[in-house]
């Protein structure tokens, strides 16, 4: 196929534009990278392109892509679970596009179209080191990801509980990629996995942490527990949650044993060349 992957490409962090990118050309197809911030797309209409992928574009640059090209939109965020802007974006792409791929296995379920499909996000297999166990831990417990209101007030609610119950910090904010990313999930004992989860949707910190290298103990979710089983614990109340860390955190080697086996899963499972040939299986 000859794709055009219009996207914020060249990032310096996870940079999952580059990962896809990769994936793609890997794969075997033909790939032209554009960021529309940058580039009028104007400029490219009479291209042929079998597929032209995008993640985020302006309203402008949607009506564009989808009148010259068959269009894939694929968005990572959550639906319909108190995140008006996500919401308010795919109303407005859903009419429109060719094909819809969607980390929320719920809104897709709900929708019940033909051309949606669930997709989850994937691990870039940047160089990551296999998992060995520190001689000492940095840390007992991590979160790295946002808080705030609407969606994220009952995450909230749990960070508190943590951070109540282990006198100190434990959340970082989103800004820890790649390399650094990597030291971290294998020097704390326990990555904290953390609500909106549902059996249809979840964040791509199971993939992005686990697949580094990490101890990941996340929200009960169905699906996550048929896929993974005793690779990836979890918790299904805030007095789980502390209860579930507490017995691991002294058990440095059943967890190193469980490291080793999640990080060998998600590279050979669920990395961004899966879910790109996944993705391009459905065109």
């Amino acid at each position: 196929m000859n794709i055009l992957y219009l996207g914020r490409h060249g990032q310096k962090n996870n940079d999952d534009e580059g990962s896809i990118a990769a994936a793609i050309r890997d794969l075997g197809h033909t790939l032209h990278c554009l960021n529309p911030e940058q580039v009028n797309i104007t400029m490219y209409r009479d291209f042929y392109y079998d597929l032209c992928l995008f993640h985020k574009l302006s309203d402008r640059n949607i009506r564009l892509a989808c009148d010259y090209w068959p269009t894939a939109a694929w968005f990572f965020d959550p639906l319909n679970k108190g995140f008006a802007h996500n919401d308010n974006y795919v109303n407005s792409i859903k009419d429109k596009v060719t094909y819809g791929f969607f980390t929320d296995g719920d809104f897709v379920h709900d929708e019940g179209r033909d051309n949606f499909f669930e997709l989850k996000q994937g691990l870039d297999l940047d160089n990551i080191p296999d998992f060995v166990a520190p001689d000492k831990y940095m840390k007992d417990v991590q979160f790295i990801g946002q808080i705030g209101p609407s969606g994220y007030s009952i995450r909230e609610n749990y960070l508190q509980a943590l951070e109540e119950s282990y006198n100190g910090s434990i959340h970082l904010e989103y800004n820890v990629f790649k390399e650094s990313l990597t030291a971290v999930c294998q020097n704390v004992k326990i990555m904290m996995g953390m609500v909106p989860v549902t059996d249809n949707y979840w964040s791509n910190r199971v993939y992005l942490l686990g697949g580094r290298g990490a101890f990941v103990l996340h929200p009960y979710s169905k699906s996550l527990s048929e896929e993974f089983g005793d690779l990836l614990p979890m918790f299904h109340t805030m007095d789980d949650m502390i209860d579930k860390i507490e017995y691991w955190k002294p058990r440095d080697k059943e967890r190193a044993e469980i490291q080793v086996e999640l990080q060998k899963r998600i590279k050979e499972k669920h990395t961004y060349k899966h879910r790109v040939k996944e993705l391009l299986g459905k065109i």
